[in-house]
């Protein structure tokens, strides 16, 4: 299937100072019906507080081609590669790739009805992320698979400019080769 091909929003925009409130939000991204709400309370850091509902979500449609299809298709020359592409590469960002994760304030829910990703098949997918001061925790982590739960959280501490990275994660009765 062709993604990004059908895109529909109903949304109320509003401004107050810095604050950006798009609330409520309903759109539509080719089958899937996404609604709830994203506020960004300051564009510097950012500060951000959404809730997302989408009813089903198949990220499988959102990947690249497959080794097959970069090989059916014609290659790039190296001369047609910018060379601002290339100087990037070694820019401050390059050597702290966790900088800009620092400053944000976020706090994202989210939940998806069914969701396929890596021929995954899942369903009521449920999560909160939150970042504040370079700590961000995805916690809870949960969703329905394969006639069993998944429950689990993250915690990626990027203080420092080596990252700490906790997982902890839950497998009940998941039935293994469906």
């Amino acid at each position: 299937p062709k993604a990004l091909t059908a895109v529909k929003a109903d949304v109320a925009l509003s401004h107050d100072g810095k604050a950006l409130k798009l609330d409520p939000l309903n759109a539509t991204l080719d089958a899937s019906k996404v609604n709830g709400y994203v506020h960004v309370l300051n564009p510097e850091g950012p500060v951000l507080r959404a809730k997302l509902t989408i009813d089903s979500l198949n990220l499988d449609n959102y990947l690249p081609p497959t080794a097959e299809a970069k090989a059916a298709s014609a290659p790039v020359p190296a001369s047609a590669v910018a060379p601002a592409a290339t100087a990037k590469a070694g820019s401050a960002g390059a050597q702290d790739p966790f900088a800009a994760l620092r400053p944000m304030d976020l706090v994202v829910e989210a939940s998806v009805g069914q969701l396929v990703a890596a021929k995954a098949r899942m369903s009521d997918v449920a999560l909160k992320l939150t970042s504040k001061g370079g700590v961000i925790k995805v916690n809870p982590l949960a969703a329905n698979l394969y006639e069993g739960k998944f429950k689990g959280n993250i915690t990626v501490d990027a203080r420092n400019k080596t990252p700490k990275i906790h997982v902890v994660e839950h497998l009940t009765n998941i039935q293994v080769g469906q």
